[in-house]
C-alpha cells in the first residue's frame, strides 16, 4: 500500500482521532502499533489502513516503515514521570527517521505541558509545565 502518512500512537486518544480523520478523507494511512487486534477493533479493518506491528524504539524498523512517507504523526505519549526516560528516545528516533527520509513530523501538544498533576487532563486543564530540578549539590 502506497501511503504518505505514518501515524505513531494510533490506538491512543489523539493518534486515533488523527488516523480516523485521515481515513474519513479517504487518505491511505500506515500505522505502527504494538497491538494489532486493538487497532483492527478501533478502525474496523479499514481497507485504506496499513497496520504494522512494531515498536518505535526499534530505530531500524522505524526507518524502514517511514521510507517514502511525507508525514509522520507522533501521537505517542507516556506518563509524565516517565517522559525523560521514555519519551526523549522516542522523539529522537522519530527525528532520525524523518530526517533520513525528509518527512515532516506532526507533533501535537502532549501531557508534558501540564506538569505532574494528579487530576485527569481535560480541555480546561491549565498548562503548567515544570522543569527538571537542578542538582544543588
Amino acid at each position: 500500500m502506497d501511503t504518505k502518512h505514518l501515524v505513531l500512537g494510533a490506538t491512543g486518544g489523539i493518534g486515533f482521532s488523527y488516523t480516523a480523520e485521515l481515513l474519513s478523507h479517504n487518505i491511505k494511512t500506515t500505522i505502527l502499533v504494538r497491538d494489532k487486534e486493538k487497532a483492527i477493533k478501533l478502525f474496523k479493518n479499514n481497507p485504506l489502513l496499513e497496520v504494522i506491528v512494531g515498536d518505535v524504539n526499534n530505530l531500524t524498523q522505524l526507518k524502514e516503515i517511514s521510507a517514502n512517507k511525507e508525514f509522520i504523526f507522533l501521537g505517542i505519549n507516556v506518563p509524565y514521570q516517565l517522559w525523560e526516560t521514555q519519551m526523549e528516545p522516542i522523539i529522537s528516533n522519530v527525528i532520525i527517521a524523518a530526517k533520513q527520509h525528509k518527512a515532516t513530523i506532526l507533533f501535537p501538544e502532549n501531557n508534558y505541558v501540564f506538569g505532574n498533576i494528579d487530576n485527569p487532563i481535560t480541555e480546561s486543564t491549565v498548562p503548567q509545565p515544570s522543569k527538571k530540578r537542578e542538582n544543588s549539590g
